[in-house]
């Protein structure tokens, strides 16, 4: 499968992971018809399987750099009209492997890595599909490997080819060893191949500010504050305007990397903005 075209969508800065508490559910609508004769109550969802959405509460805003990382990643998302890759960071419900496990590496075409020698770092969990699936598909076979069983609540994402990052939840798990049949909600965005990768280390879901006024901050005696911020999943298509260009200098007190973390974009030791190219 095609990787997303959007290879710069804004991520929520690590330096801001902050939050006291944080909640991620579906949004539902319901109708019902009412209480029939034999006093049951139908109830149907008509919102499709409804749209994921996320808040952060009491995120600490503590230091001049915080501070303006806030204000800066305020102004990338304009009011809501730039959708931002957000983590639902679960460490607590991600199916770790036991101690021991390492995370997988990798090299570039030509056997190169990093200039310290070392390798790249992907996920530490290993899953695939092992059957392509339709368009609002709720049901999954994958395979699991370097983690721990399955047992139901956890969530993954997927990076679909037109929709990008899509977050599920899991309702239901029968496994055996490595291969699982999974049941999970909301639908399937878009349908998949055999052998997509399913991420449980980090599952992220394209979101939008729930409203204009959403990142606005208020600072304690001019110095330092908190702030509650709320998403809502922004769904597809996309357009040339959401890919984000990296910025030359940003105000980030840490390296910059692309949605998925594989390549930095920008670097203190540099000050210096890099390409695809250049990376």
């Amino acid at each position: 499968m095609a990787a997303s075209f959007l290879p710069f969508l804004l991520s929520w800065p690590r330096t801001l992971m902050r939050d006291r508490m944080w909640q991620w559910e579906l949004a539902a609508r319901t109708v019902s018809g009412g209480k029939t004769l034999g006093g049951a109550i139908p109830i149907a969802r008509i919102d499709g399987g409804g749209l994921w959405t996320c808040t952060l509460t009491d995120v600490q805003v503590s230091t001049a750099d915080q501070v303006r990382v806030w204000r800066a990643l305020s102004a990338a998302l304009d009011a809501g009209a730039t959708p931002l890759a957000l983590e639902a960071r679960d460490e607590l419900g991600a199916p770790w492997p036991t101690a021991g496990s390492t995370a997988l590496t990798a090299l570039n075409d030509d056997g190169s890595g990093p200039d310290d020698g070392s390798d790249y770092v992907n996920s530490v969990i290993d899953a695939r599909t092992v059957a392509a699936a339709a368009l609002r598909a709720t049901t999954l076979t994958i395979n699991v490997d370097n983690a721990a069983a399955l047992k139901g609540g956890e969530f993954f994402s997927i990076e679909h080819e037109t929709q990008s990052h899509r977050l599920y939840r899991i309702s239901a798990v029968r496994q055996i060893g490595n291969a699982a049949t999974i049941q999970f909600r909301p639908p399937l965005r878009e349908a998949i191949e055999t052998g997509t990768r399913i991420e449980f280390d980090r599952p992220k879901c394209v979101m939008m500010l729930a409203a204009p006024d959403a990142m606005d901050l208020a600072l304690t005696r001019r110095f330092h504050g908190q702030a509650t911020v709320k998403f809502v999943e922004r769904l597809g298509p996309f357009t040339s305007a959401d890919v984000v260009t990296p910025p030359v200098d940003p105000p980030y007190s840490e390296p910059l990397y692309d949605d998925d973390g594989s390549t930095l974009l920008y670097d203190d030791d540099s000050a210096t903005a890099l390409t695809d190219e250049a990376a």
